[in-house]
């Protein structure tokens, strides 16, 4: 998955980045989220909306390295590396 980098990415945070196996992810719009390890399996989906507040923490995640992507609700691609460090 090729990074984006400014405007492609702003609407979407993910902290601490790197982390010791839990991230919490917010945006700043809705967005539907895949996330996906080195493997190129898919982990989880996740929903960012109202509903939500537009965030979601991630639990239990294993050492390696995930790729967050999705589209926002205004066609925007979202591309997210997640580094786990335990």
């Amino acid at each position: 998955i090729n990074e984006l980098d400014g405007s492609a990415n702003s609407s979407l945070s993910v902290y601490p980045n790197p982390s010791k196996g839990d991230v919490f992810v917010s945006s700043e719009v809705a967005i539907d989220l895949t996330l996906i390890n080195e493997l190129g399996q898919v982990v989880q989906k996740i929903s960012l909306s109202e509903f939500n507040n537009y965030q979601q923490e991630i639990k239990g995640l294993a050492n390696g390295v995930y790729f967050a992507s999705g589209t926002s609700a205004n066609q925007q691609k979202i591309y997210q590396k997640i580094i786990i460090l335990k």
